[in-house]
């Protein structure tokens, strides 16, 4: 088939999934992919006849993104205390609120 030149994105995310919380992004196009996956307790897998198996989903918010919030609160500091550049730039900002109102678009068409 012919590609075409319009991006997808795919986004699923469920907080209630038995398995627990899923959120993975997939985005494609013509010049190549970016995706995030779940995060698991550990990054082991088993695989053998009776199937593929991994640890569970890490599942509370402060799990998921403690991480995250250490690199903001550090950039923060950085910049309030030490004069540094904010590594967000306010086309970061616009870029993704292009993609929020393009998903909000999708689901209305």
């Amino acid at each position: 088939g012919t590609c075409t030149r319009t991006p997808v994105a795919t986004v699923t995310l469920s907080r209630s999934a038995c398995y627990g919380y899923d959120q993975r992004v997939e985005v494609f196009g013509t010049g190549g992919l970016a995706s995030v996956g779940n995060l698991h307790e550990d990054a082991s897998v088993v695989a053998d006849g009776s199937g593929v198996r991994r640890p569970r989903l890490v599942r509370s918010f402060p799990e998921r993104f403690e991480a995250a919030f250490w690199y903001e609160t550090d950039a923060f500091a950085d910049t309030a205390l030490l004069g540094t550049a904010w590594p967000v730039s306010e086309d970061d900002c616009v870029a993704v609120q292009r993609v929020c109102d393009a998903a909000v678009e999708s689901c209305i068409m």
